[in-house]
């Protein structure tokens, strides 16, 4: 305590003295009635950052309800402003009581450590991909719960993967996983992972190939036609929406009206294509054009009739 005690009255020191140098930092209401200097606002960021090193403080209190009561002001905490050094001087910490307090606490206390670790991840002043890998095991296995606990863990992995991502490999692992939610649980649930899986969607460097487009709008086509639930089926169209958008399905699609093969046709099967339509010269001898109509084999069809009025 005595140590704690000597770092606020430094921090008070140092909050006088960068007074001294910016006295003129004065802000006013629109009434000119309330003032508000600056060390006024120094002195509130003090208690606010002495009242976060309590409350972490407090997490590893034996008491369930202590360990939540910290947990939720420390959400608030880190809701109501960016606190980037706060968050990278205590990162183990926090990180430490959270996981542990998500694979052995309650569900309030699991879903309140979630939340946290997800607010922890985008205050970092750093994309911090080993913080990710410390986190994921112990994220994935609380995806496959229930209850709050389920879906703050599927918004929290999935926001680190989207901060902290290192390549498209772990993005689609991780999208995988959510993948594999969108059909079991509750519908908050589902919906949480439809909604986490398209975030994730944004990140990716490259498209997927046409094979997996199809499966993916198989899969949604079947939810939207199964599914009852407003607040699914919203999170279903939303994942249909930017799959269409990103993934130039309206050009798919006419490609395959015109006979050009289906989406999931490879680039090596139309180069295959493009080779058998040339002869020894390289010349073009036969194709198709965008009407259907056969081009290139007029000699062909004429022999065929000829032969045909012979025979009569």
């Amino acid at each position: 305590m005595g140590r704690k005690k000597a770092i606020v009255a430094m921090r008070k020191e140092k909050s006088a003295l960068d007074l001294d140098k910016d006295w003129d930092c004065i802000s006013t209401t629109s009434s000119g009635t309330t003032w508000t200097t600056c060390a006024e606002e120094f002195d509130r960021k003090d208690d606010a950052s002495d009242n976060f090193q309590n409350n972490l403080d407090q997490l590893f209190e034996q008491r369930y309800s202590t360990r939540e009561k910290a947990l939720s002001k420390i959400l608030q905490f880190l809701r109501t402003d960016v606190h980037t050094d706060e968050c990278a001087e205590n990162s183990s910490t926090i990180v430490s009581r959270c996981l542990n307090g998500l694979k052995r606490g309650g569900a309030a206390e699991a879903s309140l450590c979630a939340q946290v670790l997800g607010l922890h991840f985008i205050s970092m002043p750093q994309p911090d991909e080993e913080l990710l890998q410390e986190v994921q095991p112990d994220l994935q296995r609380a995806v496959t719960g229930t209850g709050e606990v389920r879906v703050a863990a599927i918004e929290t992995l999935a926001m680190g993967c989207f901060v902290a991502g290192g390549d498209d490999d772990v993005t689609i692992e991780i999208m995988q996983r959510l993948r594999s939610q969108w059909e079991r649980g509750d519908a908050k649930g589902r919906a949480t992972a439809l909604r986490s899986w398209s975030l994730l969607f944004t990140s990716l460097s490259a498209l997927p190939e046409g094979s997996v487009v199809e499966d993916l709008l198989a899969q949604l086509a079947r939810l939207l036609h199964d599914v009852r639930e407003v607040e699914v089926r919203g999170a279903v169209g939303e994942a249909v929406g930017l799959l269409v958008h990103c993934c130039g399905l309206g050009e798919l699609c006419t490609r395959e009206a015109n006979g050009q093969g289906s989406i999931g046709e490879s680039d090596q099967e139309a180069d295959v294509e493009e080779d058998e339509g040339l002869d020894d010269n390289g010349a073009g001898t036969e194709g198709v054009q965008g009407d259907g109509h056969v081009c290139g084999g007029d000699k062909k069809i004429a022999s065929s009739e000829e032969e045909e009025r012979e025979e009569d």
